[in-house]
């Protein structure tokens, strides 16, 4: 669709295109935005755009922006795949890893440092049912070394609790800086 404006620029060609959702052109300029993996998504828009300026018509156009869609789609697709080879690999390791452990403690603390890994979290627990007790007991505390956590700070009558920001140091199965 041709945008009836003056000259634009290819900033505003481009918002225009993701704006409508279709192609469009001025002076010269073609715009298109390319749906890719957002396609498989719904995504609500487009995370690319396809700007050409040369002896193409608009259904030329069209035709090469809906391939490229496709391409994109089909690299971002195995990219995904990719990831997941990688991170299943990793697992496959670190269960390997586990398997010649004969502490639990040692375990443990491998399990939730896995864990902060492979989610790329900041910190992790495993709860354990201390059934005797009937209590649950988190081992063990693993934070990241000057990651910044929220921790609970009890006051001293043990009715209240605060939520208190704490940047965190070195940390073991028992101890946290």
């Amino acid at each position: 669709t041709d945008v009836p404006l003056a000259r634009w620029s290819h900033t505003e060609l481009a918002a225009e295109a993701v704006a409508r959702g279709e192609g469009v052109a001025n002076a010269g300029w073609f715009a298109g935005p390319l749906v890719g993996g957002s396609r498989e998504r719904s995504a609500a828009e487009p995370e690319y755009v396809l700007l050409v300026r040369g002896k193409c018509n608009e259904s030329q156009f069209a035709v090469v922006a809906s391939r490229v869609s496709d391409s994109l789609a089909i690299v971002e697709r195995q990219s995904r795949a990719e990831a997941r080879v990688d991170r299943l690999q990793a697992i496959l390791a670190i269960t390997h890893e586990w398997h010649h452990t004969n502490e639990m403690e040692t375990l443990l603390v491998r399990m939730a440092e896995a864990a902060t890994r492979l989610l790329e979290a900041d910190r992790a627990s495993i709860f354990l049912w201390d059934k005797p007790n009937k209590t649950i007991v988190g081992r063990p505390a693993l934070g990241q070394e000057k990651s910044l956590v929220g921790l609970f700070l009890v006051n001293e009558d043990g009715d209240e609790a605060t939520r208190v920001k704490v940047k965190l140091g070195k940390s073991s199965v028992n101890t946290v800086e």
